[in-house]
């Protein structure tokens, strides 16, 4: 790994240099050589993405977005406030014997839900609501990320991406674009809450063939370590 690089995705990949911002685009650049990059190009995703975090404005639960900086000729970065503590999902992982106590996971349900009703209030679609876009500060706060696949109600463009298996609304006859926008948002933070306040993934190990069984017809049990 490039030293630079704290973060990958499947559309970009997050550098810091300075432990305060971090830059999100397709490709790295190190001392005027290119490094890792990514085959397509996603100018436009960052665009977009740039555009959402304007709309949005400030809120204490949004990651701070200081704009696009061109870091090469005609290769444009987000520059992002850091978050010390990576994302939500990888620090359950991380440590998964060692939860915080019950009063912080639920300040972070809190917090993850304060983003989305800030989201909800302008009209937002997240479209990728998970603890993987969860960033973690170093007192255990929670800011919503990843905004690159979002929309506004009403717009045509249609980004393609849904949510992961396990936070998807179930389909129950209908089709991935046939079901409630605002009942997708609600449907996401059920998973999001459960997976904070268990500390585990739910459906974990599942296919999608599972999990949409199972979400159609019960729901996941909480483990012993969401009793702490």
């Amino acid at each position: 790994m490039w030293w630079s690089v704290v973060g990958a995705g499947a559309s970009s990949f997050v550098t810091c240099t300075d432990k305060k911002i971090v830059l999100k685009s397709h490709q790295v650049w190190e001392g005027g050589e290119i490094r890792p990059s990514l085959s397509a190009s996603f100018e436009d995703a960052l665009c977009r993405e740039a555009f959402m975090y304007q709309h949005l404005d400030t809120h204490s639960n949004i990651p701070a977005c200081h704009g696009l900086e061109e870091i090469h000729p005609g290769v444009h970065a987000l520059r992002l406030e850091l978050a010390p503590s990576g994302n939500l999902r990888d620090y359950i992982q991380k440590h998964k014997d060692m939860p915080p106590p019950v009063g912080v996971r639920l300040d972070m349900t809190l917090d993850a839900a304060r983003a989305l009703g800030h989201l909800h209030s302008l009209s937002v679609q997240h479209s990728n609501v998970s603890c993987r876009n969860l960033l973690l500060s170093d007192d255990h706060r929670v800011k919503l990320c990843d905004f690159g696949s979002s929309l506004i109600q009403g717009q045509a463009v249609d980004v393609g991406n849904y949510e992961e298996a396990a936070y998807e609304l179930p389909l129950r006859g209908r089709t991935l674009k046939g079901r409630p926008v605002t009942k997708r948002g609600l449907s996401a933070l059920g998973p999001l809450i459960y997976e904070i306040m268990a500390w585990v993934k739910p459906f974990e190990g599942d296919g999608l063939t599972e999990i949409e069984e199972a979400r159609s017809s019960s729901l996941p049990q909480l483990g012993k370590r969401g009793g702490r």
